[in-house]
């Protein structure tokens, strides 16, 4: 199972862009992808249960693809990690 940090490597930046807004997460620079994904890796407040709800399906999907896990359209995070 990919670990949270993983998943939202694979997202898109305006994806992570919407869940850093939803969070009212800063970062240093909003340009900066890494800077995206360690803000919300580290916030205990961003769930990834929780943050897999505001990407589109299509880009759930295609982070599942990448990720190599099915794309039924089931979450496998029903847990917090």
């Amino acid at each position: 199972m990919p670990t949270k940090r993983e998943v939202l490597a694979v997202l898109g930046r305006d994806d992570l862009l919407a869940c850093l807004d939803h969070y009212s997460l800063e970062v240093r620079d909003r340009r900066v992808k890494d800077d995206l994904v360690d803000a919300l890796a580290s916030s205990k407040r961003a769930r990834l249960d929780k943050m897999l709800a505001l990407p589109s399906r299509d880009s759930l999907k295609g982070a599942c693809r990448v990720l190599g896990l099915d794309q039924a359209g089931t979450c496998a995070y029903s847990r917090p990690l």
